[in-house]
């Protein structure tokens, strides 16, 4: 294990504890099983010795589909993985080196589970096929027993992504756990005349995560010239 393993753990786990508050302050309704960062971010004893990795239980959570709704109705399942470059002292940032993120959405009905939506996105920097950073579509309906383990819901499970196109990869912006918290907080918990106290954890939520460096800097080519000022899908694949 690298030697600033357990204080990158402690960033990791601080940032998120904060990260959850604002979270709760966007929508007092939500809730998220497991919640505590020490029960999600597990240090992966088998990464070479120059990355320092997390492995992200499922965690789930229980959320209106839109900010207008009266109670929450949907169950966002997220997993996967993520790791630094090794920092040689305290005060460099935390530089990703690589991640993976799977989520799957349940809308609950009154007797049934409904897989509404279910992707992964993770990076791949070396087939110059495949955009660097970019999600897949795909059903995760195995990820419905942790709904069911974590809230006691025992309805049967209706898989809307059983038949989902799966090979097309759509390029993203790096969709880690953190990144998704803040799609998850923005799509769903805050709606179009937010109370400038919702605007306002909105805000420190987003700068809490900021904690961490993407890993486009990895990438040489998406740091210059047109990449760097062109956002177009094309800049994203290997030259």
């Amino acid at each position: 294990m690298h030697k600033n393993a357990l204080r990158v753990r402690q960033k990791v786990w601080t940032a998120w504890t904060v990260a959850i508050q604002y979270f709760r302050q966007i929508s007092p309704s939500a809730v998220v099983r497991p919640q505590a960062a020490h029960d999600i971010f597990g240090l992966d004893q088998t990464a070479p010795a120059n990355v320092i990795k997390f492995s992200v239980a499922p965690t789930v959570f229980h959320i209106n589909e839109r900010a207008s709704r009266a109670g929450p109705n949907l169950f966002v399942v997220v997993s996967g993985w993520l790791s630094f470059e090794a920092p040689d002292s305290r005060e460099l940032s935390l530089r990703t080196s690589d991640f993976g993120t799977q989520v799957a959405y349940f809308r609950m009905k009154a007797d049934s589970l409904d897989h509404i939506f279910g992707a992964h996105y993770d990076m791949d920097d070396s087939d110059y096929r495949h955009p660097v950073f970019h999600a897949q579509l795909n059903s995760h309906r195995n990820f419905a027993k942790h709904v069911r383990d974590r809230f006691s819901r025992d309805q049967k499970i209706s898989d809307h992504m059983q038949n989902v196109f799966r090979t097309a990869r759509i390029p993203t912006p790096q969709m880690d756990i953190f990144s998704v918290l803040v799609q998850i907080s923005a799509d769903h918990l805050i709606g179009r005349q937010p109370a400038p106290t919702t605007t306002s954890a909105f805000e420190n939520l987003k700068d809490t995560v900021g904690f961490l460096v993407g890993a486009g800097h990895k990438v040489s080519y998406l740091n210059s010239p047109p990449a760097s000022t062109c956002y177009r899908a094309t800049h994203w694949y290997h030259p």
